[in-house]
């Protein structure tokens, strides 16, 4: 591993996007009773992952740099906790935001036997 947190040493160019694709999929599988029910619908769907995935990855690279064991001090580490909770509150707003604004363009789909 790198010692510079921000640099993305070790992992082929596919990989991030694969990730995201992955995300993608698990979001659509945790969401599976509601089912998009236009275009318009399924591409908010998609989209909305994704400023959060890159939130995340920025929130874990800033907290990694933040981490280093030479310079400990409780500003970096109240720092890191405050990098943690807004991403936490990043991810809540935005499945707030999905879940109050976006009702109307799902439909539930059950299938019974």
């Amino acid at each position: 591993m790198s010692s510079d947190p921000f640099r993305f040493e070790g992992h082929p160019w596919y990989f991030w996007p694969a990730v995201i694709v992955l995300i993608e999929v698990a979001w659509f599988a945790l969401l599976y009773p509601l089912v998009p029910s236009s275009w318009r619908a399924f591409l908010i769907e998609v989209v909305l992952p994704v400023p959060v995935v890159g939130y995340a990855i920025v929130a874990s690279r800033w907290i990694a740099l933040l981490s280093d064991p030479s310079r400990r001090s409780y500003w970096r580490q109240g720092l890191a906790v405050a990098i943690a909770v807004s991403l936490g509150i990043g991810i809540f707003g935005s499945a707030y935001w999905s879940r109050n604004y976006l009702t109307d363009l799902y439909t539930y789909s059950v299938h019974r036997q």
